[in-house]
Parts: structure tokens; C-alpha cells; sequence
């Protein structure tokens, strides 16, 4: 069962101040530059109130409390961060899952302000969430479909698709040994989506990211889910391909699990 709690930004900034963090991969920096002090006396305020900062055992001093330590432990020293954004009309929403040994934390902001954060017993609830965030369908894949092209006429075709001729988009994706009804599908997604996002996959050492991946998924108003993404570096070949949350999750898995297996 998942853990859920909200925290003010000044709570967990004022935890990680302890760790000598400043900043969560994802979010930036979480206390302000100017007047740092009062955030932080209202930080330690919050979490003594909400139990989140306790007495020790000799007078004077204070605890975290076992949560609290470990979801800031995990934030401030990430082994993998899922940054996951959903396009909102002009901007983005943004979910983060921070990943360090058995300990996965998931942030996103609430409408108050306030961090909302989930403990999930493990990656594939962080995979799941994060491939619902951006809008994957729900129904399983029934047909899989797989096209492979160069960055160029990726790049052509993604073009079209948004901005050009929805013929000529569908032409280009026939070509690469698409049906017609795949690319009239792959092609809607692009041109209209009714969801979309990307989700990237950050390795990361000492809080910063050495490495990521990222897949770019786009939803079509008969619900039908694609993502396009490279399968080796961002300079090769591009792969693209009908998903679902199901599938995505998988495919997130599984990307994980590979790097994890290359030698160091």
C-alpha cells in the first residue's frame, strides 16, 4: 500500500537543508534566495507541528521522524529520477519519482502549493503513475505496431504531422511500412492530441543526472496512445510505436533494468 502525505515547501526544504541540498532534481531550488531565513523558521514551525520534527532524547535537540528522513534521504541522493511533464495549454505539469534503493517517492504540486508525496513500494507504481500522468491509454494494444526511421525524416514527418499536410504525414509513415489505419492513427495523435507529455528517465549520481532517456507520448481523441523515442542515443534512429499504459510501463521497466545491467 502506497504512503501519501502533503508537505509545504518550506518542510522539505528545511529537511534537506540538513543534508546540505538545496535543490531537487526536477523542482530547482525550493527555499528562496532572499529572506531564506524566515522560510526556514516557518519550515521548522510546519514540521513540528505536523510531527514531522520531534524531540530527541536529550533536551534541546530534535528528530526527523523515520518518514520524513527517508523521503528527504531519497530526494536529496536520486540513483534514478522519472521526470515526467503533461502539457497544460500553454505550459506543463510535472510529477517526479525519485528512486534510491527500495525507496521511491513521487512529487507533484497540488493547487494549494503544497508537495504531494507518494511512497511507492516500487518502481513499477512510479512507471505506472508516471505513464498515466502523460495520458497513455488505458486499453491494452491489441495490434502492435512499430515503425523505424533516421532522425531526419522523423523530424520531416513530425513536422507534417503538426503543422503541414496530414496526407503527406500519413504518405511518409506508409512508406516506412505503416497501414493506413496506423498512420491516420499516429498521425491525429500528433496533430491533435487530446494528452500529452514526455517522460525521461534520469540516472543520476551526487543529485545530478549523468545519463537520461526520454519517451514522448501522444494520445489521439479515439484514445488510441503512441511514443516515439530513440532507442540507442539521441543522434540515432528513431523508433516510433502504438503503447498504452500497460505497454509503457513495461517499456520503462525494462529500460531501467537494462542500463542498470551495463558495466560500469
Amino acid at each position: 500500500m502506497n504512503n501519501t502525505s502533503s508537505y509545504h515547501p518550506a518542510e522539505l526544504a528545511t529537511v534537506l537543508s540538513y543534508m546540505r541540498v538545496n535543490a531537487v532534481i526536477g523542482w530547482g531550488l525550493l527555499a528562496p534566495e532572499e529572506n531564506s531565513d524566515a522560510f526556514y523558521e516557518d519550515g521548522t514551525r510546519r514540521l513540528q507541528l505536523a510531527k514531522r520534527l520531534l524531540p530527541g532524547k536529550q533536551e534541546g535537540r530534535y528528530r526527523f521522524a523515520e518518514a520524513t528522513s527517508r523521503i528527504a534521504a531519497t530526494l536529496g541522493d536520486p540513483q534514478i529520477v522519472l521526470l515526467t511533464q503533461r502539457r497544460e495549454g500553454a505550459g506543463a505539469r510535472i510529477m517526479t519519482h525519485h528512486t534510491r534503493g527500495t525507496n521511491v517517492v513521487e512529487l507533484s504540486k497540488g493547487t494549494d502549493g503544497n508537495f504531494q508525496v507518494v511512497e511507492h513500494e516500487a518502481l513499477a507504481g512510479a512507471g505506472g503513475a508516471a505513464a498515466a500522468f502523460v495520458g497513455a491509454s488505458a486499453s491494452a494494444v491489441e495490434t502492435p505496431a512499430r515503425i523505424e526511421t533516421d532522425r531526419a525524416t522523423f523530424e520531416h514527418f513530425q513536422s507534417e504531422a503538426k503543422h503541414g499536410s496530414e496526407k503527406a504525414a500519413q504518405e511518409c509513415l506508409v512508406k516506412l511500412g505503416a497501414t493506413e489505419a496506423e498512420a491516420r492513427s499516429a498521425v491525429s495523435a500528433f496533430r491533435a492530441p487530446t494528452a500529452c507529455g514526455v517522460i525521461s528517465i534520469m540516472y543520476c549520481v551526487g543529485n545530478a543526472t549523468v545519463d537520461a532517456e526520454a519517451y514522448a507520448v501522444f494520445t489521439n481523441a479515439a484514445g488510441e496512445s503512441w511514443v516515439a523515442f530513440p532507442p540507442a542515443s539521441a543522434d540515432g534512429p528513431m523508433v516510433l510505436e502504438r503503447t498504452s499504459l500497460g505497454a509503457l510501463t513495461a517499456r520503462i521497466l525494462v529500460t531501467v533494468a537494462a542500463k542498470m545491467m551495463e558495466p560500469a
